[in-house]
């Protein structure tokens, strides 16, 4: 592998934080200066597969796996696939367990927006995040087999966090109450998309059934159970 390995490490950020990345990404891909819209949908989508960035490892929002020819840094967890409708666990230094990492937020997401921009088949998603249309964003997503959950699920947790993360854009100081249906984002557990260059890690976001609080607890027993079944 091309790639140099360094050691695994949780890079959790906060919203505004991500929000601020995904901005000046957006302007350095772009050359221009993207609407709040645009940055809210993009940030939803990353704060869904992350569990609010809590299991954002190495500052790889996406969870992008490094492939054979990447040549930059990869980091190595413990994960899982849905392989024929059944959940398979992979362990370092198994090649699943290679993923992309990036010693700082900025770098990361640059390279989240150019995989997303960059592949023909999520053109129509793109687009729709550049229109400010959250649905639209969603429906290519799942069209174009970014995720295989059910769509319903998925889509109403992204408008939720969207409008969520616009209200903070929009008016920072105002927006200090907690998401307003928790539930909302719990239902929108997600089976790993087919994309070999990605691959979500699935244990933490499952864990926002239990709230945010609950979030570790519930992956650290999800682990436990997964090793005395072994």
């Amino acid at each position: 592998m091309r790639a140099t390995l360094i050691p695994d490490l949780l890079t959790p950020c906060t919203a505004l934080e991500f929000m601020r990345a995904v901005r000046g990404g957006l302007e350095t891909l772009t050359g221009t200066t993207p609407t709040d819209a645009f940055v809210a949908i993009l940030t939803a989508q990353c704060a869904l597969e992350s569990g609010r960035w809590r299991a954002m490892h190495r500052n790889n929002p996406g969870n992008i796996k490094a492939s054979e020819t990447y040549e930059y840094l990869y980091t190595q967890f413990r994960c899982n696939e849905v392989i024929h409708g059944k959940v398979e666990w992979f362990d370092p230094p198994h090649p699943q367990t290679n993923f992309r990492a990036f010693y700082d937020l900025d770098t990361g997401v640059l390279d989240y927006l150019r995989f997303l921009s960059g592949r023909a088949r999520y053109a129509k998603a793109w687009a729709a995040a550049a229109a400010g249309d959250p649905v639209a964003f969603v429906e290519a997503l799942k069209a174009a087999g970014y995720f295989t959950a059910d769509v319903g699920p998925y889509l109403r947790a992204v408008v939720s966090l969207f409008n969520e993360y616009l209200r903070q854009l929009r008016a920072p100081e105002r927006d200090t109450e907690p998401p307003a249906d928790e539930q909302l984002e719990a239902q929108a557990v997600m089976s790993i998309a087919p994309d070999p260059e990605r691959l979500l890690h699935v244990a933490a976001v499952q864990a926002m059934a239990l709230g945010q609080d609950g979030m570790w607890d519930a992956v650290r027993e999800e682990r436990n159970r997964n090793l005395r079944e072994e």
